[in-house]
C-alpha cells in the first residue's frame, strides 16, 4: 500500500517558517522548523525516504511553491490537491455545492467541522505580521498548521467515498494524480516566471491615471448612452439607474431587462451578457461597464522591478478551466487596450502561441466527423463551412466575404455552446447589423433555420456524437472530460451545458497536457489563456523556443483528441507592446487624455 503524506506550509513573503507533515497509514508526525532553514536538512532527508508516497494537500500549488523557495526539487512527488477534487465536486453537485472552494467551505461541504474560520484569518494575521514570534506565538502556529493537517485524510476519505458511491468509481486515483501533476507544472512554471513585462512608462502613466480615464471614456459614450450625470462638485460623472431605465425604455427593451428583488434593474456581468444577445446596444453598454470596471484594478503595488507576477488559479470553471482574474495580476484579462501595458524588457521577447479554432478541431476529431475535419484542416474552417454550404464561392475569401465568414463563425461556435435557433437567429441580427445591414430579426431568423437545418444534414455524425454524449450524461449523472475532470448533471442542466461541455473541458485538458511537457522543457512559461501560452524569453531564442512550444502542442493535442490542432505564433519584442486591434479607439482615447500624442507600439 502506498503511503500518504498529508502536509501543509506556513510562510511568510520574505521565509517559509514550518512544515507539518501526516504519514498515513502509520500515523507518524513530523513537524519541521524552517525558520533560518533549521530543519531543512530533516525535511530532505524526510522528503527522500517519501519519494513514492502520495503528497497531499490543499490548495498544493501553496505548499509546493514553499517548497521550491526552499530550493526543494518537486519534480519527483507524487501529489494530490483536495482542493482540485473538492472543487470539481462542489462546482457542480446539487448536494455538495459550495459558493467558494476554501477549505473551511469544502469541509463544510462534505460535513466535516474540523477548522474555525475566525482562527485561521488570526493566526495568519499572526504569521505575516512577524519576523519573530514568542514561544507562546509559535506553539499557536504550530497547533494552526497542525490543524490543518489533520482535516485533510477526513476529507481525502469523504472524496473517496463520494467517486465510490455517486460515480461509482468513475473517478479513479490515476485521474487525482494526473490533476495533480498540472498542479505541480504551474507550480513550477509560475516560480520560474517573473510575470507579465511591462517595462516602460506606460504602465505607470495608465495606472496613476485611471480616474481620468475613466471620466474620458464615459464622455466619449455618454451621448449614445445617456446613463451617466456630471456633478461638477467632485468633477465626476455617476452612473444614474432611473437613466439606465429611461434609456431602456427608449430604445423598447426595458421590458425583457429582468430586476433584482429590490426592484432595481439587474447590472451584473454575467446577466448583460444574456440580455446582450437579444439586444446589441446591452451587449455594447456592458462592454463599457467592463472597461471602467478594469480602471478600478491599481496593479502599481504588484509590479516588481517591471514585471507583474501571476500564479495560476487552477480548476476554478465547471469545465476544469482556470480562473484568470486581472485583479489577481492576469494582466492580458484587462481590456485589449489596457493590455498595452504589456511591454517586453530589452533584450527580451513575448510569445504567444495559441491553437487556432481549437474548440471546432476539438468536435470535429472527437466525433470523428469527416466533413468538420476536412472544413478544419483547410485552415480556416468559417470560410470552408460558408464553402461547404454554397454562400461563399470556392475562390472566396477572409476579405472578399467577411459577413458571411463571421456567420458561419457564429454558426458553428454557437451550436458549440448549444445555441437553439432563436438564439442564432438573434446572434446573426447582430452580425448584420455590426456589418452594416438593415435587417430585421425575422429575416434573421430565416437565415438561422436555413442554416441550422443545413449545420444538421452536413456533420451528421458530430451531431449524433454530440447528443449522445448528452443523452448518457444525463441517463449516468455526469459528464466527464478526457482526464476523468466531472461535471455532474440534474435534470434541470440546461442542454446547452452538455453540448458546450466535451469541447470546453478537453480543450482545458489539452492546456494542462502541454503545461505539463512545458514544465520540464525549462522555458519561461508565463501564462496560459483559453487556448494560448505565453513565454518570456531572451530574444536570442526565439527560434528555440516557438519549436518548443509547438512540439509540446502538437503531441497534446495528439494524445488528448487524436490529431494535431494548428498552433499560430505572435510575437513582441522590445519596441513592441502587446496590441489587440480591438483596443485601438480607446488606447488613443488614453494618450491623448494624458497629452502623450498618438504614438502607436504595434
Amino acid at each position: 500500500m502506498t503511503n500518504r503524506v498529508y502536509f501543509d506550509t506556513e510562510y511568510r513573503d520574505d521565509e517559509v517558517i514550518l512544515l507539518c507533515a501526516l504519514v498515513k497509514p502509520s500515523g507518524n508526525k513530523h513537524e519541521f522548523d524552517l525558520r533560518n532553514n533549521k530543519d531543512l536538512d530533516l525535511l530532505q532527508d524526510f522528503i527522500t525516504q517519501h519519494t513514492l508516497s502520495h503528497w497531499v494537500a490543499f490548495a498544493a500549488s501553496a505548499d509546493l511553491t514553499a517548497l521550491l523557495r526552499l530550493g526543494i526539487d518537486i519534480t519527483p512527488f507524487n501529489v494530490i490537491d483536495l482542493m482540485a477534487e473538492g472543487r470539481m465536486i462542489t462546482l457542480s453537485h446539487d448536494k455538495f455545492f459550495a459558493p467558494r472552494g476554501s477549505l473551511v467551505a469544502t469541509l463544510r461541504a462534505f460535513g466535516l467541522e474540523l477548522v474555525n474560520e475566525a482562527e485561521k484569518e488570526v493566526m495568519r494575521e499572526v504569521i505575516l505580521n512577524h519576523k519573530t514570534y514568542t514561544d507562546d506565538q509559535w506553539d499557536a502556529i504550530t497547533r494552526y498548521c497542525w490543524e490543518d493537517v489533520e482535516c485533510l485524510p477526513p476529507l481525502f476519505n469523504a472524496i473517496k467515498r463520494f467517486h465510490n458511491d455517486i460515480v461509482k468509481g468513475a473517478v479513479e486515483l490515476d485521474h487525482m494524480l494526473y490533476r495533480g501533476e498540472y498542479i505541480k507544472a504551474v507550480s513550477i512554471t509560475d516560480h520560474r516566471s517573473k510575470g507579465f513585462p511591462v517595462w516602460g512608462e506606460w504602465f505607470d502613466q495608465v495606472m496613476n491615471n485611471r480616474e481620468r480615464i475613466t471620466e474620458a471614456i464615459i464622455r466619449k459614450y455618454n451621448t449614445q448612452f445617456p446613463i451617466w450625470q456630471y456633478n461638477p462638485r467632485d468633477n465626476k460623472y455617476h452612473l444614474k439607474r432611473d437613466q439606465i431605465e429611461l434609456w431602456a425604455k427608449l430604445q423598447g427593451f426595458l421590458k425583457d431587462w429582468e430586476r433584482t428583488e429590490c426592484g432595481a434593474l439587474r447590472l451584473s456581468d454575467d446577466y448583460l451578457e444574456v440580455l446582450g444577445r437579444k439586444h446589441i446596444l446591452v451587449e455594447n453598454l456592458r462592454k463599457i461597464f467592463k472597461q471602467l470596471n478594469h480602471l478600478k484594478i491599481d496593479l502599481r503595488g504588484a509590479a516588481v522591478n517591471g514585471y507583474v507576477p501571476y500564479r495560476t488559479t487552477a480548476f476554478s470553471a465547471k469545465t476544469g478551466r482556470n480562473g484568470l482574474k486581472p485583479k489577481n495580476g492576469f494582466v492580458l484579462n484587462l481590456p485589449p487596450w489596457m493590455r498595452t501595458v504589456v511591454r517586453p524588457h530589452p533584450g527580451r521577447v513575448l510569445i504567444g502561441a495559441d491553437w487556432s479554432s481549437q474548440e471546432v478541431a476539438i468536435s470535429a476529431y472527437l466525433s470523428g466527423d469527416e466533413n468538420l475535419t476536412a472544413a478544419y484542416e483547410t485552415g480556416d474552417p468559417y470560410l470552408a463551412l460558408g464553402k461547404m454550404s454554397g454562400r461563399i464561392p470556392h475562390d472566396g475569401t477572409k476579405q472578399t466575404h467577411p459577413l458571411e465568414r463571421q456567420l458561419f463563425k457564429g454558426l458553428q461556435l454557437g451550436l458549440n455552446y448549444g445555441m437553439g435557433e432563436r438564439a442564432l437567429a438573434q446572434s446573426m441580427l447582430n452580425t448584420f447589423l455590426e456589418g452594416g445591414y438593415e435587417v430585421d430579426i425575422d429575416y434573421a431568423s430565416n437565415v438561422a433555420r436555413r442554416l441550422l437545418v443545413w449545420h444538421r444534414n452536413k456533420f451528421k455524425t458530430y451531431w449524433a456524437w454530440a447528443e449522445r454524449k448528452a443523452r448518457l450524461a444525463r441517463v449516468k449523472g455526469y459528464i466527464q472530460a478526457g482526464d476523468g475532470w466531472t461535471e455532474y448533471v440534474t435534470r434541470r442542466t440546461p442542454q446547452t451545458v452538455l453540448l458546450n461541455f466535451p469541447a470546453q473541458s478537453n480543450a482545458a485538458v489539452m492546456m494542462r497536457q502541454a503545461t505539463i511537457k512545458l514544465a520540464k522543457t525549462g522555458i519561461d512559461l508565463l501564462c496560459s489563456q483559453h487556448d494560448a501560452f505565453y513565454v518570456n524569453a531572451p530574444i536570442t531564442d526565439e527560434d528555440m523556443v516557438k519549436k518548443t512550444l509547438k512540439s509540446c502542442m502538437d503531441e497534446a493535442s495528439w494524445e488528448v483528441i487524436g490529431g494535431v490542432t494548428r498552433v499560430d505564433f505572435k510575437t513582441f519584442h522590445h519596441d513592441k507592446c502587446f496590441w489587440d486591434e480591438r483596443g485601438r479607439d480607446l488606447f488613443l482615447l488614453a494618450r491623448q487624455e494624458l497629452g502623450l500624442g498618438h504614438e502607436l507600439w504595434f
